[in-house]
């Protein structure tokens, strides 16, 4: 079987319909790192945009449709009908990659540890729109909602990009430390 999310005929980057054979879920790149992570080994194909700034993973049909809105959490869900601009398996000249390739028996991410694994990053998709968006901090790479703003890069054409500090890297900061701290790592839900 193949992945019906794939340009057809080894064409490197293709515009691609979701239909009732697949769905997909993306996050920021900014922290969707954090849940490739939590993921492990357990987690299927999952493509980076670097344009967009996402990662995208395919699921089964209808895999994330009950999800609750998180779109404040900038969590988007693909379902039949959307479009996706995909790489095939070598990849894009652009940087639109895979960072897990679908493979022979895995050929999407399970829905229910994609989830767990975003909500324990960003936390319960029932509270994204009173959570407000999510960052990682430059500095000790830790999840964050309390950030500050420590640079600006302006893009000539589409968005530019910031970069966060968490307060308390960001204070550290003002008082001629380095900017980094420890912080604990919890243990994961997989």
């Amino acid at each position: 079987m193949t992945a019906p999310y794939l340009p057809p005929g080894g064409v490197p980057l293709a515009q691609m319909k979701v239909d009732r054979s697949w769905t997909a879920v993306s996050v920021p790149s900014v922290w969707g790192g954090l849940v490739v992570d939590v993921l492990g080994e357990q987690g299927g194909p999952v493509m980076e945009d670097p344009a967009l700034r996402l990662l995208t993973w395919p699921l089964p049909p209808g895999g994330g449709a009950s999800w609750p809105d998180a779109g404040a959490a900038a969590i988007t869900w693909h379902g039949p009908g959307a479009l996706l601009v995909m790489p095939g398996l070598g990849g894009y000249h652009d940087g639109t990659r895979w960072l897990r390739p679908p493979i022979p028996g895995r050929l999407f991410t399970d829905p229910d540890l994609l989830r767990a694994a975003i909500e324990f990053v960003a936390g319960p998709l029932e509270d994204a729109a009173r959570l407000g968006p999510l960052t990682v901090c430059r500095y000790c790479g830790t999840p964050t909602r309390d950030a500050v703003v420590v640079e600006e890069f302006a893009a000539a054409s589409g968005a530019g990009y910031q970069s966060h500090a968490c307060r308390r890297c960001w204070l550290a900061t003002l008082h001629g430390e380095d900017g980094r701290h420890l912080h604990v790592v919890k243990a994961g839900p997989l």
